[in-house]
């Protein structure tokens, strides 16, 4: 009997005898010849695809890092393939939405919803204290805020005792607000807080301060001295005529529309939307269909205040002419604060 010279299979003369040992050993040699080169195609196909998923992981990386350039610059510099919208500077498309403080917001609290004394949503935890001199001894203003409805403030109101102060020296103070029910910061601030007088007391100081609530969120508010420029205590005055708690406008649903048009087809793009969501429903569309969160994070604006990054994601080929759309339902009682969006194709 002969033998192929790579596989050693056999090769039957006419004289030759079939021996069955020789045919099974011949059929069980490719069967796993053939085994292993099936496990080898797909190994093969599946280590082209993890690569592919890599090298679009790296280019939406990419994308996403591009866009995060350019998306605060003033004018946001045009390019092919990127749009970016600030509604407050530019609301071409978006509807249904009141403008506050450079935000768009909207909110629903249920029908004959209104807002009782200021003092009962309110409960002082700590006072400032302040050290002339002596910063480590100073100690950070904390006060707990539970609203029951949708609201913001425009200003606080502080009042306190001071003494040892050089008039209109700076004092700067970090103010956060914390959802205490998320654990994630909503606001960042800092307000320069130069007193006039050098000593004596301090009645109703106001700071301008755009703060949002959410119905029924528990809210820590800080005030954290970054100076000891004179000695005394400093606390929040209760909302009240001159700092009021307003309800949330009612303007519904906020929608916001865009159509980007380029010279050829895409690969796949990111859609990107900071604002703030609390209850409702927001939906993000490309071309007339939903396309799913892919991942979020609470940023921080160039004004200071804290906002989720929401990033949406499509693998597909993408029209030269496209269209984003966003859509916000309150339903009972949401609200939703939209600060901007933008989009980047691959």
């Amino acid at each position: 009997m002969n033998y192929t010279k790579n596989y050693h299979l056999p090769q039957w003369d006419e004289t030759d005898r079939i021996m069955r040992t020789d045919f099974n050993q011949m059929c069980a040699g490719l069967e796993d010849g053939m085994t292993e080169n099936a496990q080898g195609a797909a190994e093969a196909k599946q280590n082209a695809s993890a690569l592919d998923r890599k090298v679009l992981d790296r280019l939406r990386r990419l994308a996403y890092n591009h866009y995060s350039a350019v998306q605060d610059m003033e004018p946001v510099p045009w390019q092919v393939g990127v749009f970016h919208q600030n509604p407050a500077k530019d609301g071409t498309g978006v509807t249904s939405a009141p403008l506050l403080n450079g935000v768009y917001y909207a909110g629903k609290n249920p029908a004959g919803t209104s807002l009782g004394s200021g003092s009962s949503y309110m409960q002082e935890v700590a006072q400032m204290t302040l050290v002339k001199n002596n910063l480590a001894a100073c100690t950070t203003l904390q006060t707990d805020i539970c609203v029951p409805a949708n609201a913001y403030v425009n200003r606080i109101g502080m009042s306190g005792n001071i003494s040892g102060n050089v008039p209109n020296t700076s004092f700067p103070v970090r103010l956060t607000l914390t959802n205490l029910d998320t654990g994630e910061t909503e606001a960042v601030r800092l307000l320069d807080m130069a007193q006039t007088l050098g000593t004596g007391s301090m009645g109703n100081d106001f700071y301008n301060c755009f703060l949002t609530f959410y119905a029924n969120q528990r809210y820590r508010l800080q005030m954290e001295p970054l100076a000891a420029v004179f000695t005394g205590d400093m606390r929040l005055q209760s909302f009240d005529n001159q700092t009021p708690l307003i309800l949330a406008p009612g303007a519904l649903p906020l929608s916001a529309s865009h159509t980007m048009k380029v010279h050829e087809e895409s690969s796949g793009g990111l859609l990107v939307v900071r604002g703030l969501v609390h209850g409702g429903t927001l939906t993000a569309s490309w071309d007339g269909r939903t396309v799913p969160l892919h991942t979020t994070r609470m940023v921080q604006i160039p004004d200071g205040r804290m906002v989720r990054e929401m990033v949406y994601c499509r693998d597909e080929t993408i029209p030269a002419e496209t269209t984003f759309s966003l859509r916000f339902d309150a339903g009972e009682s949401g609200a939703f604060l939209f600060y901007d969006w933008g989009a980047v194709l691959l």
